[in-house]
């Protein structure tokens, strides 16, 4: 790496650092990464940040925790599905019913 491209790595303590995503993009974005339809340059054009950025927020802590909710959320709603799917095959079992599959 050349000397130019390290100096321009540090940061320049007179300029202010950015505040960082919003707790709502950082949400938005989980859940673009969690639905897996689009590829991470997708996801990025969305957001209207580079793809390297969205690298970036991947990393961060609340990135992390803002996937894990929105794949728990979505773990919650598959098995309230199923729950009701098998609920309502039962009854029909017991009513004497036939499965229509």
């Amino acid at each position: 790496m050349s000397r130019d491209a390290m100096q321009e790595m540090v940061v320049d303590p007179r300029r202010p650092l950015s505040p960082g995503p919003s707790p709502a993009r950082l949400m938005l974005a989980a859940q673009l990464c969690l639905d897996d339809e689009l590829t991470d340059e997708e996801i990025a054009r969305r957001l209207g940040i580079s793809r390297r950025a969205l690298v970036r927020w991947k990393h961060l802590p609340e990135f992390q925790a803002a996937y894990q909710r929105q794949a728990a959320r979505l773990q919650a709603a598959l098995d309230a599905a199923l729950a009701a799917q098998a609920a309502a095959l039962a009854a029909r079992v017991v009513a004497g019913g036939h499965d229509p599959s």
